[in-house]
């Protein structure tokens, strides 16, 4: 009983450091096991979606290019054959013409059924004669095909449904292709017609799936309605997955990926899907390919290895605890140890030693000796990263260099090949492989899809003619790499003759000038540059010099008049109503210099960001009519109305001084633009959170070409204008930064030619949160 209480009391947590410390540290590596795992499960999980999901949608894109690629070769087929004298004369004997669709027919097995029929739909040659003699003119495919190359869609059989063998016993179902036929005139002679059978696609996805059958997938084919075309079999027809399906229908632009989709079997599935896209100039018929795979297949390794994860970190876990009660006992001892000594040398033993250093304090020598701990493991760091940086420097350095080595290879990259004298491809070496991701073998088939699409017609053409006139070529154009981007090379082939003349072989090289091209594309664009940044100096010398020239004659004018009245003045000869006149000439002719000084001086202020804004609620009636005030002399002057339309009292922040500035200069110039009896109108709204104030008058107007100008400085529509009304061009420049710094705008609209000129300012209204922006250029 007394081992039992001694172990219970050196194990109880509230009485045991050794303990406390073994369960926490066993706790917290048990609770991290755990989240690991769980977080470990779901990574691998969403990984494996992707990973799994993006295997099906590659798998969906490459049924819809076989499709696609198969579709555009039996369209090609029909084509070429069209062109050929046998069909296209109408004196070739139907004999032949049927021999001739039969040997495509056994070259394509495919095909169930090829026909010419003359321009009244009326069969005249056809595989095993099968429906000769008979019309179809009533035909999809005669009727369409009678325009154009036609493909129609998936349907089931109607005449040859009886005339057909049918092994398996379902309803045949084909594809129908068919093109005009033209005679050498150019006169329409019949359509050719063909029906691809469907079990073709059959065949297609077995050629896909087979080497897959482990992972139990299943695919279908859909029209773009929804409709479906192929299933695996033992499937009902009316299986879906309505939801994709349904999606996919709505964004035709969506052509491939993958979804979690619940079918109408109440199962679900990760399915990849792609749309049939076309190919070359076939356009395809939007079928769509699903191909599916249970989730619970799908994910069961991520499950099985988030098992594996649990157990193992539960079982390291425990260990890890162990270990850690094991090592708490180690910490604790030596503690345990000095309370023990501390608490006998306190009872009197003085002949008990404290198990530290002779002569310290126990807790400091401890503390000191683990500082002397903690910088130890500081240097050891630092040494660590010094090491670690030098290795770094060495790797970069490393990168650098191999970096270097593989822009000098991908920059003189050179491409040999050789062709039989035929024009087959007979090699290609390393370099064709690794950029094209071509054999020898897919180039022999695939050479020209690697081809930029821009410059296949050209390069085709260059070949062509090399190849008939027996001569060297030489052109530029660009190949595409296994990354799907494109780069140019300078192509040369040479013909290798025998001692007759004759071309056995063909030796070609491709250099990479891709580089090249890039900087002659460059060059072009900065000579553009270059000629429209000297454009733009020649611009501001010619605005300099004008404003220059204004502004001497606008200093000066007011001059002229003052200095004539102050001669006469002085000699004392003028009577009192003369002096009156000179007064008034010298005031106005001084006001009018000190306005242009003024302009001059808060374009000054703006530029150099010296302009201070006294910020106050400012009634915006107000200022609008003060300033309508100050022009009323100049209006009834010249006998011109002054409308006001206030539909709104809005009160703004600003500074009323600057604002009433603004709208004075606005009004003045819509008086002094617009001849007699005209109208000036001004309008106060509120739009949302800002308040409005249009000023439209019936002047001569603003060149449209030169509105997106008018604001700015020493810019004027006509310099004729100065002399005429005066001013050097920088009210409407000062008008807009005051805006700006009220954290506003303004605007400008005319059609021109008499029709007379818009203003628009908009002002924030009061208590909106943006105003604060009014205050920061205040104090800016």
């Amino acid at each position: 009983m007394r081992l039992l209480a001694s172990l219970a009391s050196h194990l109880n947590p509230s009485r045991s450091l050794r303990t406390r410390l073994g369960l926490a540290i066993a706790g917290t590596a048990i609770i991290l096991s755990v989240v690991a795992s769980l977080i470990v499960g779901h990574t691998a999980s969403e990984q494996v979606k992707v990973n799994v999901g993006q295997s099906l949608t590659e798998l969906a894109y490459q049924m819809t290019d076989k499709l696609d690629r198969g579709m555009f070769e039996r369209y090609r087929d029909l084509q070429i054959i069209s062109t050929l004298n046998a069909i296209r004369s109408p004196d070739t004997p139907i004999l032949e013409q049927r021999n001739l669709l039969e040997k495509l027919q056994s070259t394509y097995p495919d095909y169930a059924w090829i026909g010419f029929t003359d321009t009244r739909g009326v069969v005249r040659a056809s595989t095993r004669k099968l429906l000769e003699g008979k019309n179809v003119k009533a035909r999809p495919w005669f009727v369409a095909g009678k325009k154009a190359a036609y493909v129609g869609d998936v349907h089931e059989a109607v005449k040859l449904a009886k005339l057909l063998p049918n092994p398996t016993g379902e309803p045949l179902r084909f594809v129908d292709v068919a093109v005009p036929v033209r005679d050498l005139q150019g006169s329409f002679r019949g359509v050719l017609g063909a029906h691809l059978s469907w079990t073709w696609a059959k065949e297609v996805e077995n050629s896909l799936l087979y080497p897959l059958q482990e992972r139990n997938l299943q695919m279908f084919v859909f029209r773009q309605n929804g409709e479906l075309l192929l299933s695996p079999s033992g499937l009902t027809t009316q299986l879906t997955a309505r939801n994709l399906l349904a999606s996919l229908s709505s964004y035709p632009q969506k052509t491939n990926g993958y979804a979690v989709e619940t079918w109408s079997d109440a199962n679900t599935y990760l399915t990849g899907f792609a749309r049939s896209q076309g190919y070359r100039d076939y356009p395809g018929l939007g079928w769509i390919v699903l191909v599916r795979q249970k989730t619970e297949t799908a994910f069961t390794p991520v499950q099985r290895l988030q098992k594996q994860i649990f157990s193992w970190n539960l079982i390291f876990g425990g260990l890890f605890a162990a270990i850690a009660y094991l090592a708490a006992d180690r910490i604790t001892k030596p503690i345990l140890a000095i309370a023990s000594s501390a608490e006998t040398i306190r009872q009197g033993d003085t002949a008990l030693k404290i198990p530290i250093v002779r002569g310290k304090d126990e807790t400091a020598r401890l503390s000191q000796s683990l500082h002397r701990l903690v910088s130890t493991l500081t240097q050891q760091e630092g040494a660590l990263k010094n090491s670690n940086q030098q290795l770094q420097q060495k790797l970069s350095e490393i990168q650098q260099v191999e970096e270097r080595y593989r822009q000098l290879a991908e920059a003189l990259p050179q491409f040999i090949w050789t062709l039989d004298a035929s024009g087959q491809v007979e090699y290609i070496n390393q370099q064709w492989t690794a950029y094209t991701g071509l054999t020898l073998a897919q180039t022999v088939l695939h050479a020209w899809d690697v081809v930029h699409p821009d410059d296949f017609h050209y390069i085709r053409q260059v070949w062509l003619e090399a190849y008939a006139n027996s001569i060297s070529f030489e052109s530029q154009y660009r190949y595409r790499g296994v990354d799907n981007t494109y780069r140019w090379y300078l192509v040369r082939g040479l013909p290798l003759k025998d001692e007759q003349g004759k071309v056995v072989k063909w030796l070609g090289t491709a250099t990479d000038i891709d580089k090249q091209k890039q900087w002659e594309v460059e060059r072009d664009r900065l000579l553009q540059q270059e000629k429209a940044a000297r454009a733009n100096a020649e611009s501001a010398n010619r605005v300099k010099d004008e404003f220059l020239t204004i502004l001497s004659h606008e200093l000066r004018t007011p001059l002229n008049p003052i200095l004539g009245w102050v001669k006469l003045l002085q000699k004392g000869k003028l009577d009192e109503f003369k002096t009156a006149e000179a007064l008034v000439t010298i005031e106005r002719n001084a006001k009018l210099q000190l306005e242009l000084i003024e302009d001059l001086l808060s374009v000054s202020q703006i530029l150099q960001g010296k302009l201070n804004l006294k910020i106050t609620s400012v009634d915006l009636q107000s200022i609008v009519l003060a300033a309508i005030e100050t022009v009323r002399l100049a209006a009834e002057a010249k006998q011109i109305e002054i409308v006001k339309d206030f539909v709104v009292a809005s009160k703004v922040t600003g500074d009323p001084a600057h604002l009433q500035q603004v709208f004075w200069n606005l009004i003045s110039n819509a008086i002094k633009f617009t001849p007699e009896n005209g109208r000036v109108e001004v309008q106060i709204v509120e739009v949302g959170d800002y308040a409005q104030i249009h000023i439209s008058d019936t002047g001569k107007g603003i060149n449209p070409d030169f509105i997106p100008y008018i604001f700015d400085y020493f810019r004027q529509e006509d310099s004729t204008i100065t002399r005429k009304y005066g001013g050097l061009g920088l009210g409407l420049a000062i008008a807009r930064n005051l805006v700006e710094l009220h954290g506003g705008t303004i605007s400008a609209t005319s059609l021109g030619d008499g029709k007379g000129a818009t203003f628009t300012v908009k002002l924030l209204v009061e208590g909106n949160s943006n105003n604060s922006r009014i205050r920061a250029f205040a104090h800016s």
